[in-house]
């Protein structure tokens, strides 16, 4: 048992500092199961992040080809180098040769201007069907790997708030048992932000008008944080309450519309304090070894990311405890189902085995 997590429904935590309390007690408490999570996790995204890169190698040999064929189309690759260096064997000197480098006072700009835009961008509507396939296959394949380790943060953040010792292989099988629940709500919800960015994307090309690609801009980056806003609590809704995708979209939706003021503040408390900490190590890592100084980074980056993964439970708890009088018992019960279902899963695995 865990003896001061227990303490943690006793104090609702209705701002920005009592959340962060809660995340950073729940840290230190039980750090060993989080980064063990976090480090399968890694290795799984490594591992399919190296399949995805050979696989687009492939797929897109042939727009790199006419990449290449363009650049070397550039005028300053068929008349600069190769004129001035023959100008120059020929006898013409050095003095020729030091006019090459001062040509027209800028060679890097000359290069800029040869370079035919029209022709990259010919390219990229050539493949565009192909860039829009490949990027819904990464999407589709990162949302599957990493649904379920998404569940099994958050079920270690509930036990955690249950007084109980999380268990990574335990907070895993429950991840692994709701991953197809996780995976459709991470489905759609990707799928509706690359639908607003495209749609965003195609509208301010169509307009032609700075004024109105501004505003687009504008509008759709209101939409996404209020979309991130009202979201935060649906993946523990579906770990804690068992939803289901689109009961999740719901149930969060219901929970965060009248709080929207205080999952802002704490996501950007959150946003705002990463990229100061980052810029302070930067400053201050800066006199030592690099060695250390990459060992330091990486206790930083493993810090945020699992502060950034307890922070929607965090907020869905303090929520459903000012709002619903939500109590640990109320939690242990909820999570008694999910320990029903690995049980159940077990046992029939376990069954499967002694048939075959």
């Amino acid at each position: 048992m865990s003896t001061t997590c227990e303490n943690l429904f006793d104090d609702p935590p209705s701002s920005v500092r009592k959340v962060f309390t809660h995340i950073f007690t729940i840290v230190r408490e039980h750090w060993k199961p989080l980064i063990l999570i976090l480090l399968l996790q890694l290795v799984s995204l490594i591992g399919v992040s190296i399949v995805l890169c050979i696989f687009s190698a492939a797929v897109f040999a042939a727009m790199f080809v006419d990449f290449v064929s363009v650049t070397s189309d550039m005028r300053t690759s068929d008349m600069g180098n190769g004129r001035h260096l023959v100008n120059y064997m020929v006898g013409s000197g050095a003095t020729r040769a030091l006019d090459y480098t001062y040509d027209d006072g800028n060679d890097t700009q000359n290069q800029m201007s040869d370079f035919d835009f029209e022709a990259f961008f010919d390219i990229m509507i050539k493949y565009s069907g192909q860039i829009v396939v490949f990027v819904i296959i990464i999407i589709v394949v990162l949302s599957l790997v990493m649904s379920t380790f998404i569940g099994a943060m958050a079920h270690t953040a509930a036990e955690a708030y249950c007084g109980d010792t999380p268990e990574a292989c335990k907070s895993i099988r429950v991840g692994w048992c709701h991953k197809w629940q996780i995976y459709i709500y991470q489905i759609l919800i990707l799928f509706v932000l690359f639908g607003v960015f495209l749609c965003a994307i195609f509208g301010g090309v169509a307009s032609k008008n700075g004024a109105i690609s501004f505003l687009v801009i504008l509008v759709v980056f209101a939409f996404v944080i209020f979309f991130a806003t009202v979201m935060v609590a649906a993946i523990p809704a579906i770990i804690v309450e068992g939803k289901s995708s689109t009961g999740a979209i719901r149930r969060s939706y219901d929970l965060c519309k009248g709080e929207f003021c205080f999952i802002f503040c704490n996501n950007f408390c959150l946003q705002c304090s990463a990229l100061v900490l980052m810029i302070i190590a930067d400053e201050i890592l800066g006199i030592f070894p690099d060695v250390i100084a990459g060992l330091v980074h990486l206790g930083v980056t493993i810090l945020l990311s699992i502060t950034s993964s307890m922070l929607p439970f965090a907020i869905y708890i303090s929520i459903r405890m000012r709002n619903e009088n939500y109590t640990r018992d109320d939690l242990n019960r909820e999570l008694m189902g999910d320990t029903q279902v690995v049980k159940a899963t077990e046992f029939s695995a376990i069954e499967r085995k002694e048939i075959v």
